[in-house]
C-alpha cells in the first residue's frame, strides 16, 4: 500500500473511532453502574408490587430473577447491532471525506457536490460526537441514542444538499455565509431542531400544517421538576400526557430515557397527583407539601390510622379516642387543605385516598421505606400494605 493509502486509513480510523469511544466507555463502566442503581433499590417485596403493576406475565419473583430479566430486556448485547451500524457508517463516510480532502486542494476547490457533502457530514459528526460524550458523562446512553447518531449521519447528506439551495445571507446580519459553511453550521444543530426546520420550511410552499404540536411539552411542564428538555426526553419515549407519565413503567422509562431512576419515580408520582387537580389547585397542593403520592400516602395513612382506632372504639361502645399529635396534625391539615382547594372534606378525603391507594403509588412507596411520618404507623409495613394473595404467594416462594 502507498503512503497515501496508509495515511488515509489511519486518519479514517481515528475519525471513525472518536464517537465510538464514549459509547464503549459507557458499556464497560457506566452500564453496570446504572443496573446496580436500579436493581439494588428493589427489595423482593417491591419487586412483587412492580410485577403486579407493570409486567404481570413476567416470571421473576425476587431480586435475582429481576436482575436476569433486566439483562434480557436492557442488556449490553442489545447495543451490538446499533454499534455495528454506527461503526460502518462512520468508517464509510470518514474514508470518503478523508480521501477527498487529501487528494484535492481544499482551499482552492469550488463549492461543488463533494465539498457541500463533506461539510454537512462534518457538522453532523461534530454534533453526534459531542452528544455521545455528553451522554457518557451523564451515564445515560441508550440504544436509541446510537441509532439516532447513525440516522443523523445519513440525513446530513440530503439535508446539506437541500440547504445549499437557500440564501447564504443570515437574516438581520451583514455576515455572508457560503453554502458549504451554512451546511456545516446547520449540521451542528441537534437532530430534533433540524427535523423541525425541515418540516416548517417545507410547509410554506406545500401549504401544509407543520405545527410540531407542543401540547405534550406544555402538559408535562406543569409537573413540578420537569423542564422543556426533560419533557422532550419523555415525549421521545412515547410519554406525551400527564396520565401516560403517571402510569408509565418507571424502570423501562428510566432505561429508555437515560434519566436517573429516583428522578423518574418521583416524576411519575407527581404526575399521579396532577391527574386529580387543576393548575390552580396544584399551587395549593404544593403549598401544603403534597407534591407526590408519597406525601399524600403519608398523610392518608395517619388519617386511616385514627379512623381504625375510632371504629374499634365504636364497636366496643367506648368513647371516641383522642388522636395522637401526628394524627391530630393530619386532621388539621386535611381540613385546611380541603378549604384551600374549595372542596368539602369528604370529597378531598376521597381524592387523597384514591391517590394513596393506587397500585402505582404503593410501588413507589415501597421504594422509600423511611418516609417521614412512618414512625406513627405500625412497625411492620405489611400491617398496612398487604400484598394481594398472588403476590404474597410469589414473595414467599
Amino acid at each position: 500500500m502507498s503512503n497515501m493509502q496508509n495515511t488515509t486509513l489511519i486518519a479514517t480510523g481515528i475519525v471513525a473511532s472518536l464517537p465510538l469511544i464514549p459509547v464503549g466507555h459507557y458499556l464497560c463502566f457506566g452500564w453496570p453502574v446504572r443496573k446496580l442503581q436500579i436493581v439494588s433499590r428493589l427489595s423482593n417485596q417491591s419487586i412483587g408490587y412492580y410485577r403486579m403493576a407493570f409486567c404481570p406475565e413476567s416470571e421473576f419473583v425476587d431480586n435475582v430473577g429481576f436482575s436476569k430479566d433486566y439483562d434480557r430486556r436492557y442488556g449490553r448485547p442489545l447495543f451490538l447491532v446499533p454499534m455495528l451500524l454506527l461503526a460502518i457508517t462512520l468508517f464509510a463516510f470518514s474514508y470518503y471525506c478523508v480521501s477527498w480532502v487529501l487528494s484535492h486542494d481544499w482551499a482552492g476547490a469550488q463549492e461543488g457536490t463533494a465539498k457541500i457533502a463533506i461539510l454537512s457530514l462534518a457538522g453532523a459528526y461534530m454534533w453526534i460526537t459531542y452528544d455521545l460524550i455528553f451522554r457518557a458523562r451523564q451515564n445515560d446512553i441508550v440504544t436509541s441514542d446510537v441509532n439516532r447518531a447513525t440516522l443523523r449521519l445519513l440525513i446530513s447528506l440530503p439535508f446539506g444538499f437541500a440547504i445549499s439551495a437557500f440564501s447564504g445571507v443570515v437574516t438581520g446580519s451583514t455576515v455572508t455565509l457560503s453554502t458549504g459553511a451554512l451546511a456545516f453550521f446547520v449540521g451542528a444543530f441537534p437532530t430534533d431542531t433540524v427535523l423541525k426546520f425541515m418540516r416548517r420550511t417545507a410547509a410554506i410552499p406545500l401549504k401544509l400544517d407543520a405545527d410540531t404540536s407542543e401540547d405534550g411539552v406544555q402538559q408535562l411542564k406543569k409537573i413540578d421538576g420537569i423542564t422543556v428538555p426533560i419533557a422532550e426526553r419523555f415525549i421521545d419515549e412515547g410519554v406525551k400526557t400527564v396520565a401516560q407519565l403517571a402510569y408509565a413503567d418507571p424502570v423501562a422509562l428510566s432505561i429508555r430515557s437515560g434519566m436517573d431512576f429516583s428522578f423518574v419515580l418521583i416524576c411519575c408520582s407527581r404526575a399521579m397527583v396532577k391527574m386529580y387537580f387543576d393548575d390552580d389547585q396544584m399551587k395549593i397542593v404544593q403549598k401544603y407539601g403534597l407534591r407526590s403520592g408519597l406525601e399524600i400516602k403519608t398523610l392518608n395513612d395517619l388519617l386511616l390510622g385514627y379512623d381504625e382506632l375510632r371504629d374499634q372504639a365504636a364497636a366496643k361502645g367506648e368513647p371516641e379516642p383522642a388522636p395522637t399529635s401526628s394524627q391530630a396534625a393530619a386532621q388539621r391539615q386535611l381540613l385546611a387543605f380541603a378549604n384551600a382547594v374549595t372542596l368539602d372534606t369528604d370529597s378531598t378525603r376521597f381524592v387523597l385516598d384514591q391517590i394513596a391507594e393506587d397500585p402505582y403509588t404503593r410501588f413507589v412507596w415501597w421504594m422509600w421505606p423511611d418516609m417521614p411520618g412512618l414512625a406513627d404507623l405500625p412497625d411492620e409495613p405489611e400491617a398496612t400494605e398487604t400484598p394481594s394473595p398472588v403476590v404474597a404467594a410469589e414473595l414467599t416462594q
